[in-house]
């Protein structure tokens, strides 16, 4: 079996290099993964946000207690679509 030894042998090194991708485009890779990770946290505990704001206001109706649980849940639902169209527009405005 032949052995390679990449810091000796020149004839081989550009194939293997282009092969790994330079250095600088991984680093390009990793901040824009990075970014997009860092918007999707931001999104989930705005969406975690909204819902605990829908549930709190939908509880505070009067005849919460007395509701089936569906139409508690269409509740919680009608009110977290509000909430989040409102979000929509504020963001739209800025």
């Amino acid at each position: 079996m032949r052995r390679f030894d990449y810091d000796n042998s020149d004839e081989y090194r550009d194939d293997i290099d282009q092969f790994f991708g330079d250095e600088d485009d991984d680093e390009e890779y990793e901040l824009g993964v990075i970014e997009m990770l860092q918007a999707n946290f931001v999104a989930f505990d705005l969406n975690r946000k909204l819902l605990k704001t829908a549930i709190k206001m939908a509880e505070r109706s009067f005849l919460w207690r007395f509701w089936p649980i569906r139409w508690k849940l269409k509740a919680i639902s009608d009110t977290y679509y509000t909430l989040n169209s409102l979000v929509e527009i504020e963001k739209e405005d800025r």
